[in-house]
């Protein structure tokens, strides 16, 4: 179940992280987390984020809330939000990265991003995702040829 993105950029990984288990469990599994950047600076700052910080915050709670929803605890480490240790989570035997799509704002960085860190979300046939499809493939390609 999903239903639209969330702004990781303002959103406390931990809450989402936990919300996004909650479902989960309720669904038997059935349920995927969009995470997205947040959209305009106008936005991202009544939520007292500075928008030049964007990608850096979303980054740094994307790798926090990745490393949530893993099997164990999880220390969250980083600059933009208060450390938190041991957090654990209940296991939902699925690997995050089929949980978690990163969207992507269409910018190159954006796209490795998503490529390396969550499911690629770029790929869609008939309202329908193939996370394997060409575009997929080629991100992952790209990606390989980045880090070399």
């Amino acid at each position: 179940m999903s239903a639209t993105a969330s702004n990781l950029t303002t959103a406390d990984p931990v809450r989402l992280a936990e919300q996004r288990t909650t479902l989960s469990l309720l669904s038997r599994g059935r349920t995927e987390l969009v995470a997205g950047q947040g959209g305009l600076p106008r936005d991202l700052e009544l939520f007292g984020v500075d928008p030049h910080l964007r990608e850096e915050i979303f980054e740094e709670r994307l790798d926090q809330l990745l490393g949530l929803l893993r099997p164990g605890p999880s220390d969250l480490l980083g600059t933009f939000r208060e450390r938190a240790t041991n957090v654990e989570l209940p296991a939902t035997g699925r690997d995050p990265r089929d949980l978690v799509w990163a969207a992507s704002s269409g910018s190159p960085r954006s796209v490795l991003r998503g490529g390396t860190r969550a499911r690629c979300d770029a790929e869609r046939h008939g309202g329908r995702v193939a996370p394997s499809g060409p575009l997929c493939e080629g991100v992952s390609r790209g990606v390989a040829r980045v880090r070399g």
